[in-house]
């Protein structure tokens, strides 16, 4: 099979799904726009056996629409990723998964891609947030792992944030504070 530069879809596409033999290190590609809820973790890990054999790779791509990318403002997205890689590693190592990682490429697509090839993954996680503003994008990218990789893929997916109008009312009034 000859395989273009330029048309990198065969490479995954024909790629067969990796599974480990049992007792050997499950590798896990964690694609995650917003960092993983630690009890989703936990369940994750708990699911596929001993969290300390699996090996877990980590991947921040920065979220920001055509506008800022053309006009290359794209540092805010970046800086957003890196705190989200931060924060990402720091929950899977309190799991106790073996982990690293890295921001992605400005391209969230091709980061996926690129890394997805360099990281032989037997499953890829893809944790997103709950802020509408980056739900396209989000989306964009798990059909995209969904449709392009031979492997399993599983979507993490953060609950949205808690609004004032959700607190109980006694916490918002100084009646309530007594």
């Amino acid at each position: 099979m000859h395989l273009s530069l330029l048309d990198d879809t065969a490479f995954e596409r024909a790629a067969p799904a990796l599974h480990p033999p049992a007792g050997s290190r499950r590798r896990v590609l964690l694609v995650a726009t917003a960092p993983p809820a630690l009890r989703d973790l936990f369940a994750f890990a708990g699911a596929r056996g001993d969290p300390r054999a699996i090996e877990v790779y980590v991947l921040c791509p920065p979220l920001h629409g055509f506008l800022r990318q053309w006009t290359s403002d794209v540092w805010p997205a970046r800086h957003r990723a890196a705190q989200t890689l931060e924060s990402t590693l720091e929950a899977v190592r309190a799991v106790g998964m073996r982990t690293s990682g890295r921001v992605g490429d400005d391209d969230r697509l091709q980061a996926l891609a690129d890394a997805a090839r360099t990281f032989e993954a037997d499953e890829i996680v893809l944790s997103t947030g709950a802020d509408p503003r980056y739900g396209r994008l989000e989306q964009q990218l798990v059909r995209f792992a969904q449709s392009r990789f031979r492997v399993p893929v599983t979507h993490l997916e953060a609950p949205p944030p808690r609004s004032r109008s959700a607190v109980p009312r006694a916490m918002n009034s100084p009646q309530g504070a007594g």
